[in-house]
């Protein structure tokens, strides 16, 4: 890049007049420096820019010696080779890691889009319907064939369920084992666009031909297609893909559709605004140098005024693993992230290639979840004898995912983890049966146990099991939020429904607005919130915080007077102003704490053996918390458990020891 006697100024990029200023200026710096060179001098110049005095050249040593001692050079950096990642992408998911066992075998998936190339050697090698593509239809055209020639339907299939490979980049897709259908919903042979009516169409098709393969059920639908701006669920909007998509989901069929790549901030398209539809944006899955995807003049991103977009604006990403990409839509009613961008997938014959090295885009994060989501139903079939309902899949990828903040606007949100989803299904008890060592004389007979019990909430349908105390104002902004207004009191929600025994409790929470780190995010369990003390605190239970300092505590409360099991201490784990997940595990005497995986405290104490979870905040300056998930296992403890009657302490009368400064 060349040295700038002047600038360009924003308000340049306003007018098409000041565009066309900037790219004269850009040129006239460009003639001028190669009017002074001699064409040895420089090497074979390749590309122009339009609106940055630079230029991509190839050059010997020499020549590059040359341009490096050129006063008239700013910068000289390396065209570098950007590579496409597949195999980036489903590690990142924590895909690979369960492959082997659970492949998506015993599970259809309807793939919406251009077609699905069935002649790829990845899908199926010819004829149709085959082993691999058993079906589909064109709603678009309404023909029998689906065979695809613009290529994004055979991209899409190539990430959820291509074949094993080892090609270039291309590993096969999430789920290799899982059966595809093609929906081609476009309205002509190569073309890229598609109609509300064709999708309903195709979601139809889907639950009418569910068991045209009784061995592999239509379980997924992956639509990475969708249109407009919503900023909230469209279900009122379009109603008759509301339907249909309520249709799917009843027979239970589970459908994913990408967010679109505008960069909104607050909203998506449809169909992935439909409530009955899981929506997916994309992370970037490597760091593979800087991208410049162009996004709509309503994205909040930091964006870049061009010609060369179509919308008139770019973003200049930086790349990383699960980082969010700057294009994919985000809203506080997204349901998932899953990676994108540069994948290395299959390519239709139509466009005279077997793979496609390129392809990204929220519509590469949408088969991504869609093939973690087939391997996670073939793996229920295996582990549990059923199939998950298409609420338990959403619920079981969003409780299980690793949270990531999209950092242009904020919004947290669960990214695939498909061994961690896998890994919570169990196989069904053998009721009634104790078994015991060989050898040992006993009777078999009916075991009694405690009532075991569990819930996974993430408060999108407000806050109906939860309990505010009296300074408790709470809200579903996004999670469960509660905002400060720095009153010294405690802010807490508790589970009201149930008390439990032992159990494991974990909380995800960001806390954010306390300048001088003296607000604390706590949870509680094994307590008893009432009555509570003029502050708001609780009468008994186990307490542990974080402040965004840094620091940690863990207390014991019983009849207001508090005990420290462990006093304000520094610890690296602590995600400073992030998201943090608190954790507390209790079995009988023995209680351990953990803060996001760190176990940073074991110990025993026999003082509370049942009681009330929750979580909240300490409003010393008026922080806000967002609480994006609650989850426990564990054993219920008797419901009708009582507190002693007795007055909490009158205001100002008992020091709490906990808030102090360390």
């Amino acid at each position: 890049m060349l040295k700038q006697t002047r600038g360009h100024s924003p308000s340049e990029f306003a007018t098409e007049a000041g565009k066309a200023e900037v790219r004269a200026r850009t040129q006239a710096s460009l003639d001028a420096f190669f009017n002074r060179r001699q064409a040895a001098d420089l090497g074979t110049v390749t590309q122009q820019f339009s609106y940055m005095p630079a230029f991509v050249v190839t050059a010997t040593a020499g020549q590059l010696a040359a341009l490096l001692a050129n006063d008239a050079v700013a910068s000289v950096e390396e065209n570098g080779v950007l590579t496409p990642h597949l195999r980036q992408g489903i590690p990142l998911e924590n895909a690979l890691a369960t492959r082997s066992r659970y492949n998506g075998s015993g599970v259809g998936v309807v793939v919406c889009d251009t077609g699905i190339d069935y002649n790829n050697l990845y899908l199926g090698n010819g004829s149709y319907p085959n082993a691999k593509v058993l079906g589909g239809y064109d709603t678009g055209e309404g023909k029998l064939d689906p065979m695809d020639r613009q290529g994004h339907g055979t991209a899409c299939a190539g990430i959820v369920a291509g074949d094993l490979a080892d090609t270039g980049d291309y590993i096969g897709g999430v789920a290799p084992g899982a059966k595809l259908f093609a929906l081609k919903i476009t309205n002509t042979p190569t073309g890229g666009s598609s109609t509300n009516a064709s999708m309903i169409l195709a979601w139809e098709w889907a639950v009418t031909y569910q068991n045209l393969s009784p061995a592999n059920p239509i379980r997924i639908i992956s639509t990475s297609f969708g249109g407009d701006q919503y900023s909230a669920n469209c279900d009122a909007a379009v109603p008759a893909m509301t339907t249909a998509a309520a249709n799917a989901v009843a027979a239970g069929i589970t459908i994913f559709a990408s967010s679109g790549n505008d960069g909104y901030c607050t909203a998506m398209g449809w169909p992935a605004c439909i409530s009955h539809v899981i929506s997916v944006g994309a992370v970037y899955d490597a760091n593979f140098g800087n991208n410049t995807p162009c996004v709509s003049g309503d994205s909040c991103a930091n964006k870049i005024a061009t010609t060369g977009c179509a919308t008139g604006w770019y973003v200049d990403d930086t790349t990383a693993a699960d980082k969010v990409t700057a294009y994919s839509n985000s809203a506080s009613f997204l349901t998932l992230f899953a990676p994108s961008n540069q994948a290395y997938t299959l390519q239709c014959a139509y466009q005279g290639s077997t793979f496609n090295t390129s392809f990204g885009g929220t519509s590469a994060a949408c088969p991504y979840a869609a093939g973690a989501a087939a391997a996670l139903q073939s793996a229920a079939k295996a582990i549990t004898g059923n199939y998950l309902t298409p609420a338990q899949v959403r619920s079981t990828l969003a409780t299980t995912g690793t949270l990531i903040t999209d950092g242009k606007v904020a919004v947290t949100k669960p990214r695939v983890n498909l061994k961690a989803a896998i890994d919570t299904l169990k196989p069904p008890p053998v009721a009634g049966i104790n078994f015991l060592p060989l050898g040992i004389p006993t009777t078999i007979g009916i075991v009694s146990k405690p009532s075991s019990t569990s819930f996974t909430e993430l408060f999108t349908a407000g806050l109906g099991n939860w309990t505010a105390n009296t300074f408790g104002l709470w809200s579903t902004i996004n999670g469960a939020t509660t905002i400060g207004t720095g009153s010294s009191k405690y802010h807490y929600l508790h589970r009201s429904n149930a008390n439990f025994a032992n159990l494991d409790y974990r909380v995800t929470m960001q806390l954010s607005g306390d300048a001088a780190s003296l607000d604390a995010a706590c949870l509680f369990m094994r307590a008893v919130p009432t009555p509570q003390d003029a502050s708001g605190d609780l009468y008994s239970g186990y307490w542990m915080a974080y402040r965004n300092g840094g620091t940690y505590s863990i207390w014991k409360v019983s009849g207001y007077s508090w005990t420290k099991l462990q006093d304000w201490i520094s610890s690296a784990a602590i995600n400073q102003s992030g998201v943090n997940e608190l954790r507390a595990v209790a079995n009988g005497t023995t209680l351990t704490f953990y803060i996001n995986g760190t176990e940073v405290l074991t110990t025993t104490d026999a003082t509370h053996t049942s009681g009330k979870v929750g979580f909240g905040l300490y409003d010393a300056q008026g922080g806000t918390l967002n609480v994006t998930r609650a989850t426990l296992t564990g054993t219920a403890a008797d419901p009708a458990f009582t507190v002693p009657a007795v007055a909490p302490p009158a205001a100002g009368s008992t020091a709490d020891p906990k808030t102090a400064q360390p």
